[in-house]
Parts: structure tokens; sequence; C-alpha cells
């Protein structure tokens, strides 16, 4: 459990400008890591690196997400709504 919260911590991580890709990388690294450490052993360390990891890749994969959303209100509204973008 260990390895994989690390691995997909570091996958979260480099991945999480996505939005989307980070978050659920993050969400699955947060599981396994609180796993590997409740069975404890030699792993713990690695199992506490992926849930730091995966804290931050969800965390970074939110703000993203709300400074998109916040993006394209602040579009919308400035050009007078999306019919004027899009010409419908």
């Amino acid at each position: 459990m260990a390895i994989a919260a690390l691995v997909l911590g570091i996958l979260a991580l480099v991945s999480f400008w996505t939005g989307y890709g980070g978050f659920g990388l993050g969400i699955l690294a947060i599981i396994f890591g609180a796993l590997g450490m409740k069975k404890g052993g030699a792993d713990a360390g690695k199992a506490k690196a992926g849930l730091i990891m995966g804290v931050i890749a969800c965390a970074g994969g939110i703000i993203i997400l709300v400074a998109c959303v916040g993006c394209a209100a602040c579009i919308s509204t400035s050009a007078g709504g999306l019919q004027d973008i899009f010409n419908f």
C-alpha cells in the first residue's frame, strides 16, 4: 500500500495542473497512504509521503479548478455574456 501511495502521490503532483487528473490521483494517494500508515511497518514513511503529496495535489487541483471557473465567469461578464463571444 505504501509504494502505491508514493507512486500515486508523485503522479498526482506531476499532473495536478490538469484539474481533475491530479485530484483523482490525489484521492487515491490519500486512501492508500492512510491504509499504509495504519498497517505500519518499515514502509510507513513512504505511506506518509504519499499521503502528503496526495493532499497537496488535491488542494492544487481544487485551486486550479476554482481559478478556471472564476476566469470563465469574469470573461463572460466582461464580454456581455457568452452570446457575444460565440455569436449565438
